[in-house]
């Protein structure tokens, strides 16, 4: 087994402020730690893919059951929304509304929910496995 050496680090000590400060920028925080912006940043209205995946998603959990299709295995709940955020849920509706398929908002919102969990917890699941790597990495 190898010994690890920890000697001062050389780079500026970087200071948190109070979290009345408010949002610290993406610039910011990549000059402070001497980073560059990798990668892309994901569209703000979103891609014919993501709206692809939310119909079908919508096309395979809605069920009729006599009167308005509903979304199988699902219970009606009270969930506090923001004006603009139930706008874009009524959007996205009238979006991928068809000739015989026609998504309530609250169904769409109920799918994006879903899928927001669903890849929150596929990266919890690969930021685990990056860290199990890391520990062996240093321990071996």
């Amino acid at each position: 087994m190898s010994k690890v050496t920890v000697r001062p680090s050389q780079t500026e000590v970087v200071r948190v402020r109070a979290s009345r400060a408010g949002r610290v920028g993406t610039a910011e925080v990549t000059n402070a730690l001497g980073a560059e912006v990798a990668g892309q940043r994901t569209p703000s209205g979103g891609s014919p893919i993501t709206a692809f995946a939310i119909r079908q998603a919508l096309a395979e959990e809605l069920r009729s059951v006599g009167g308005r299709p509903g979304l199988s295995d699902a219970d009606r709940r009270k969930i506090p929304v923001a004006n603009p955020v139930w706008r874009m849920a009524e959007a996205m509706a009238a979006r991928l509304a068809e000739d015989g398929f026609r998504p309530s908002p609250s169904q769409v919102a109920s799918v994006v929910l879903t899928m927001a969990f669903r890849q929150f917890d596929q990266d919890e699941a690969q930021m685990g496995r990056a860290r199990d790597e890391l520990r062996r990495a240093a321990a071996g």
